[in-house]
Order: C-alpha cells, then structure tokens, then sequence
C-alpha cells in the first residue's frame, strides 16, 4: 500500500512537472508568434529595420529568457514572405501565366517590401554580387542554357535597377560586377541591343583592364576637376569635406570602370549622388542598408552632442557643430566623426547610437506630457515651458530640411523633409484634439460642480482630484502651429 502511495505520489509529480513545461512551451510560442506579428507589422512600414530592437522572450524550459535578435527577427519575417511569394508563384502558374510573367510580377512586389523594410534580399545579393566572377568570355561564348542564365541575371539587374535603384546599390558592393552590369543596362536600354548580343559584348569588355576599356574614352583632368566642382556647387556641398575626394572617385569609376563618355558622365552623375548619397552638415555620406528616413537629421543631432566634448579635447574655446562631419567604417557598420579642420577625432557613431536618441527623445516628451497633468501648478508651467519649447524646435527643424530639400532634392532630403512635416502635423493635431477635448469635459464637470454646490452639497477632495487629472497636453498657439 505504502508502494502504491509513492508511486502515485511520483506520476503526480511527473504530471505536474509535464504540465508546467508544457505551459511553459505554450506561453512561449505565444510570446514569440505575438512578437513576431509585430514585427511584420513594422517591417510593413517604410524603413522598418531600423525601427526593430533586439526582445528578451521567454525559453521553452521557463526557467529564464532568450534573446531573440533582430537578425533573427528579420530571418523569419523574410522567410514567411518568401514562402508565401512562393505559393502566390504556384498559383500564378497554375492559372497560365508564363513563368517569366511571374517572376517580373514578384519581382516588383518584393522590391518594395525589401526596400522599404531595408532589408537585403540574400538571393539577389549572390546573384548580382557574383556576376562578373562567372560571366567570363569563355563561360557566355558556350552559348545556350549557361549564356541564358547570364542574361536572365542581367535582365533581373534592369529589372531592380530600373524599380528602385538606390535600393539596389546598398547590396550591389562588387565593383566589377556593377560595372558590367550597367555597360549590359546601357547597351540594351539606350544602345537597343538584344540580350544575347549585349551580354556577349559586356562579357569580352570585363576581360579587359581598365586603361584598356578607356584607350579613347579617358577624361582629361581639366574635364575631371570640371565636373567635380560643377557637382560641389550645384548641390551647395562643403568643399572642406570628403566630398571632393568621392566624386573624383565616382566620376573615374564612371570612366574607367563602366565605360562612359563624358557626356554620359554629365548625364549620369547627378542621379548616381542622389540615389546613393545623403548629406550631413554639408558633406556626403555614402548611404546603405540600413539608415533610417531621419538619419541625416539623427546624425546632426549626434554631432552637435559630441561637439563640445571634441572641442575641450582639442583646446578649442569654442565648438562649431558644423565643422563636424562622418565617413562609413567597418564595412559601413559604423561611422567615424571628422572635422572640416584638423581631421580625425578618433570618435565614432554606432547605429545603436541613434537609436538611443530616438527613444530618449520619446521618453522625454512621455514625461513632459505626465507632467502637463500633475496637480502641482508649478510643476505644470515648467512643463508647459518645456513642452513649447520642444515644439518650437520641431518645428524650427521641418523647415531647415524643407529648405534643403528644396536646394538639394534628392530622395533622402525630400523623404525627411515630408516625414518630419507628416510627424509634426500628426503631433500637433493631436494635441489640439486632446486639448479641446479635455476642455469640453473640464467644462461640463465644473458647470456639474457648481450645480453640486448650489445645492448645498459638498464636494469631496477625490472628485476634485479627478478633474485636476483631466488637465490635458495645452494648446500652443492655435492651429498655426500646424504649419504651412
């Protein structure tokens, strides 16, 4: 009997302990399957990536926390798109439609969501990047399925190129290979050769050195600076900066690299800054992967932070922000800082960094909105202080990037300019709303009080801690803030 008791007692411990793994499993698939629709539904948004974080979710076991990366994060969103393109693949197939059809249909549907999530596209990424190491003469003059395979690399190049080029350029980093990919372009978009000729043609041109490419096509230096400084002035650069340094490079990358006449550099360069540049306190910055809309303004904010401290370190009495300025570095996972005057400072901007200050930024207007609806008065004007001041700045800020757009319109200064006026519009409607809204109502419950007290009835301090909770964001200036 005493055997049997011990032995039930242990399969009810058994069962206990099954059921507290299993509940553990349970809310832990739930835990990541609730994160994971989040993160599509950020991914969704243009610039997603940078918006993500890495999670602390619970393990299956319950004794503790995993961290689920934004790598990860990302992985798995992308291969649940991916599967389901691959069904919506299918289903086009199956109902007629050419497999080339399909493919140019997906295509463009893939090329915005992985460009406006910032994410690379792996498949893309290996095709494109390794084009010119296999497109040798040799290998496209065998003809037939391995010259069609080139071509089909190439046309998906036109493809993307032609959808969403600044996207193309944050993975395209062979320099061979976007070379010849852009002489295919060419040849086929203006030259109107057909495919096979064309890539026959690019394939015997990425044989050859570069002098040998340009034996006739080679800019004359008084041609090179000529084009540089027209570029530095027309985009109101810093002359200072890098900025000299990196469009000799691109112009001679042009020439040499993708064999363009002068004219076709004139016609191109311009294009080629806007889609793969953007500019911060004057100086280009080579963009990639993974920049929010609002970097150029999240790097300025960061460099005027670290101005003060470059400046006692140098023994400066004063401290310019403007004289500060980034270059990509390690492999364009971090930015190092320069000054316009003495070179290096030996700092450097993470992208972590930014994000920081996005969320600091948040927090702060999260505790000025608190203290809007405290029930100390002193403590209300200080934040209402705080709170004009704030937006006075925002709205100081929409119409700095306004007024850049509108010298330099290129896609990244146009793209945070309208993002910067959207949010300010967004937020000052708001507040508007909620503060005529509360106005309403502290409105009706005074007239109720002194209803209440006309009546003889007394009012206890709990209502009137109520109320002073209804004090809302205050208005600032009527709609006017609301801008232009």
């Amino acid at each position: 009997m005493v055997e049997s008791d011990t032995r039930l007692r242990v399969l009810e411990i058994q069962r206990a302990r099954e059921e507290e793994k299993a509940a553990a499993q349970r809310e832990a698939v739930s835990r990541k399957n609730e994160v994971r629709a989040q993160v599509g539904s950020i991914l969704s948004r243009h610039g997603g990536r940078s918006r993500l974080r890495d999670m602390e979710l619970p393990n299956a076991s319950g004794t503790g926390t995993a961290t689920y990366t934004v790598e990860q994060q990302v992985k798995d969103e992308v291969a649940a798109r991916e599967a389901g393109w691959r069904q919506e693949r299918e289903e086009m197939l199956r109902k007629g439609l050419s497999e080339e059809d399909a493919d140019k249909m997906l295509d463009a549907k893939k090329l915005d969501w992985y460009a406006a999530a910032r994410v690379t596209n792996a498949e893309w990424d290996n095709l494109l990047n390794g084009f010119a190491s296999g497109a040798a003469a040799d290998t496209i003059l065998q003809g037939g399925q391995v010259s069609a395979h080139y071509v089909k690399r190439a046309e998906l190049y036109r493809r993307l190129k032609a959808g969403n080029s600044a996207y193309v350029r944050t993975f395209l980093s062979d320099d061979d290979s976007r070379a010849m990919l852009d002489y295919y372009d060419r040849l086929v978009t203006e030259g109107r050769k057909p495919p096979e000729e064309a890539i026959r043609t690019v394939a015997a041109w990425g044989g050859k050195q570069p002098w040998e490419r340009t034996t006739v096509r080679a800019l004359r230096p008084a041609d090179e600076t000529a084009i540089v400084d027209d570029m530095l002035k027309e985009l109101d650069l810093d002359g200072r900066g890098s900025d000299w340094a990196l469009i000799t490079r691109m112009v001679r990358g042009m020439a040499e690299g993708e064999n363009m006449t002068l004219a076709d550099i004139k016609a191109n360069l311009p294009k080629r800054l806007r889609d793969s540049t953007v500019a911060v306190n004057g100086v280009l910055v080579e963009e990639h992967r993974d920049l929010p809309d609002d970097f150029p303004q999240l790097m300025e904010e960061r460099l005027a932070e670290l101005s003060a401290m470059i400046a006692k370190r140098r023994g400066l009495d004063k401290d310019d922000p403007s004289d500060l300025y980034v270059r990509p570095a390690s492999g364009e996972s971090k930015w190092e800082v320069w000054s316009k005057q003495w070179g290096g400072t030996g700092f450097f901007i993470l992208p972590k960094d930014l994000a920081v200050m996005t969320d600091r930024k948040n927090r702060e207007r999260e505790e000025v909105a608190a203290k809007l609806r405290s029930d100390k008065e002193e403590e209300r004007k200080e934040a209402f202080a705080a709170y004009q001041a704030d937006v006075q700045r925002e709205r100081a800020l929409v119409e700095k990037w306004e007024t850049r757009a509108e010298k330099r319109p290129t896609r990244i200064n146009k793209a945070v300019a309208e993002k910067l006026r959207a949010n300010f519009t967004e937020r000052v409607a708001k507040d508007l709303t909620a503060n005529e809204r509360a106005e309403k109502q502290r409105a009706k419950d005074q007239k109720w009080i002194e209803d209440e007290k006309r009546r003889g009835k007394r009012i206890d301090s709990a209502v009137s801690s109520f109320l002073r909770s209804l004090i809302p964001s205050v208005k600032v200036g009527g709609t006017t803030l609301i801008g232009k």
